[in-house]
Formats: structure tokens, C-alpha cells, sequence
């Protein structure tokens, strides 16, 4: 218990865990707020995709379209999915 473990990606376990959590707390958020929130917390993203039906095609987003997952890359970057709000 005094020591703690490095993991494969260089985080500590409770870096980790502090970028997972913030992460899944971006589920939900508008993309122009995750992108607020992850530039206060010093993370950039790395890229943004866009889900949509079948047989429609989004190729560009813009603030409202909503977080429907985020996945931490490295130690600092994200990668978000978003999708268009009804």
C-alpha cells in the first residue's frame, strides 16, 4: 500500500482513474461545452467523430451536437463521438 503501480500507458492508476471519470462525465455535454471543459482541465482532443442513422450522412458538426462517448488516448488527449441532437 505504500507504493503505486505504473500502468502500461505511463499514468499512475489514479490518473487513470481521474481521466476515466472525466471522460464518462463528458457524456451528455454539447460539444462546444466537453471542448470548454476538457481545455479547463488541460486535455486536448485529439479528433471528433460523428455517428449517424443509416442512409444520412453528417460530415461536419457543430456546437450542439451532443457527447455520446469519449475515450482517453493517451495521458492528456481525448477522442469524442458525437452524434446530431433530435
Amino acid at each position: 500500500m505504500g507504493y503505486t503501480e505504473i500502468e502500461n500507458n505511463g499514468c499512475t492508476g489514479n490518473e487513470e482513474v481521474k481521466m476515466t471519470s472525466f471522460c464518462n462525465s463528458l457524456i451528455g455535454y454539447t460539444v462546444g461545452d466537453a471542448l470548454k471543459a476538457a481545455e479547463y482541465r488541460g486535455y486536448s482532443i485529439d479528433g471528433i467523430s460523428i455517428s449517424s442513422p443509416p442512409k444520412m450522412s453528417i460530415t461536419e458538426y457543430d456546437d450542439s451536437f451532443r457527447v455520446i462517448r469519449a475515450k482517453a488516448i493517451n495521458n492528456k488527449s481525448l477522442n469524442i463521438l458525437v452524434c446530431k441532437p433530435l
